[in-house]
């Protein structure tokens, strides 16, 4: 008799799915063109679509109403950073975070999660109210740390503020939206340029045609018609119905 396969998630097959996703080369060069233009960007646009597609993940997972697929999401991402080329090199904060937003955030993340201590000048910290702030801002960014510490941290940043977005604009029935407030904070990580939500959406309509239509399709792929039925963050996910629906399903 067959032996009945396991229907227990494999966080493995998940954090595989996810940089398999990432990193697929006609799916990036989508996203260079949304989002990174400038070779510059290209750094920072190849972590952030890492992240953006792990934070698609955790929300698929949510939408599964399974404890078992939350924690074994919530277990690949810790796998994910070792997946990167050279994760234990050390990088420049400022190569990978840009925005405002990570930027003050990553001191107190590193200090609460990693017990880890960016070292700020004493010079800076003497400098005038006006100018210890860009003083900070440009310390955090010249520090040197592992990229997979580096990443683990992002996650957390992202996947709060990814969460944030979904909760805030999940009155609108319409998903292009919440798309539009994802593909504007995407903007601003990779470009470290910030509008508000408001002027993110005028600006992608108006500068970038369709933005909703370019994030979905950078992060779609051939739906599995089974799986996303059922989904409670249909849009978002769709390209984890084909990722997934092989590991998930044995």
């Amino acid at each position: 008799m067959r032996p009945r396969k396991s229907n227990c998630p494999d966080p493995f097959a998940i954090a595989d799915a996810v940089v398999t996703v990432a990193t697929n080369k006609e799916l990036l060069a989508e996203c260079y063109g949304v989002f990174a233009p400038a070779a510059e960007h290209r750094k920072r646009a190849n972590l952030g679509a890492v992240l953006f597609v792990y934070c698609c993940a955790h929300a698929w997972s949510l939408g599964k109403n399974d404890a078992r697929i939350v924690a074994a999401c919530g277990s690949a991402a810790e796998l994910i950073p070792n997946k990167l080329k050279d994760p234990d090199r050390f990088v420049r904060v400022g190569d990978y975070l840009v925005s405002s937003f990570e930027v003050s955030q990553l001191q107190l993340v590193l200090e609460e999660q990693f017990q880890q201590r960016i070292p700020i000048p004493d010079d800076v910290l003497a400098k005038s109210p006006e100018q210890i702030g860009p003083a900070i801002h440009a310390a955090v960014q010249n520090h040197e740390l592992h990229l997979a510490t580096l990443v683990k941290a992002a996650l957390l940043l992202r996947q709060q503020q990814f969460a944030d977005t979904i909760e805030r604009t999940a009155h609108n029935k319409d998903m292009d939206i919440t798309f539009m407030v994802l593909a504007g904070n995407l903007d601003e990580q990779i470009t470290g340029l910030h509008v508000g939500m408001l002027l993110t959406i005028r600006n992608l309509l108006r500068n970038r045609g369709c933005a909703a239509c370019e994030v979905q399709s950078f992060f779609t792929t051939i739906p599995d018609a089974s799986l996303t039925n059922s989904m409670r963050y249909k849009p978002m996910t769709l390209v984890f119905a084909s990722a997934f629906s092989r590991p998930l399903s044995g």
